[in-house]
């Protein structure tokens, strides 16, 4: 089948972030038609999938709430005002970090393990936006209580059809879009901002990076326009108006 890319379009977070900078919110738009132009992508939007989840068979509200980074706390705020399930959250730093050419890894974290160890409130739920290849969420679930894991509900907007066998052997796993294919063969999905946004690749040796800084990666997603997409990130990047954006954590 044709390589297909999902690009989770997190643009909304962006122009707040911005600050009501009308130069910088030009950019974003035009990244945002950009990408929308592209013919081997489909933008994923953040208001569709929540409506998604929240019809996942849930019947209770969760003792526990794990967001893993902003990003899932982000998911778990916006779902727990459409459901209710969510009343205590509380967002954990994990990051995946390259530590070589496709080598990945999730940097031991004293503090947050033995958080993870600790907990005892059921049932638990856990929230993320993005499941891609699993190693994050191992990670979490590797670090829970025997007595936990069993009441243990996971939550994401959209995740890879190919990483959910391995997690739905160990808990209850609720995705609002499942996107099918070997993943980097026939498909793939990123951040809308981690194109631009130097953060969005960290490393464990070198300065952390943007995808746009990965040309390899980028000629792969965007075939047809390639140069456009580019400039467009390098412009962004320069303009000096995002933080640190959300790092990869699936």
């Amino acid at each position: 089948m044709p390589f297909h890319l999902f690009v989770y379009n997190d643009l909304p977070y962006s122009r707040e972030h911005a600050s009501g900078d009308a130069s910088v919110v030009a950019l974003l738009d035009r990244l945002e038609q950009a990408l929308r132009d592209q013919p081997n992508v489909s933008l994923i939007d953040i208001a569709d999938q929540i409506e998604k989840l929240a019809e996942a068979p849930v019947a209770r509200s969760f003792a526990m709430t794990i967001a893993i980074g902003e990003a899932g706390a982000r998911i778990a705020r916006r779902l727990h005002q459409r459901t209710g399930w969510f009343p205590a959250i509380e967002t954990i730093p994990v990051t995946r970090v390259e530590a070589g050419p496709g080598d990945y890894r999730i940097p031991d974290n004293p503090t947050v393990e033995q958080r993870l160890r600790n907990l005892s409130a059921v049932p638990l739920a856990i929230v993320d936006d993005t499941l891609y290849s699993g190693l994050t969420l191992s990670w979490v679930l590797d670090r829970l209580p025997n007595s936990v894991l069993p009441a243990t509900e996971v939550f994401f907007l959209q995740a890879m059809a190919d990483a959910m066998p391995v997690l739905r052997a160990r808990c209850t796993v609720h995705v609002g879009l499942i996107m099918p294919g070997v993943p980097e063969k026939d498909v793939s999905i990123i951040k809308a901002s981690h194109l631009f946004e130097a953060g969005a690749i960290r490393r464990t040796a070198g300065r952390d990076l943007a995808f746009f800084e990965r040309p390899e990666w980028l000629h792969r997603w965007f075939p047809q326009g390639v140069a456009a997409i580019t400039a467009l990130c390098m412009e962004l990047a320069a303009a000096e108006a995002f933080g640190v954006g959300d790092a990869a954590t699936t």
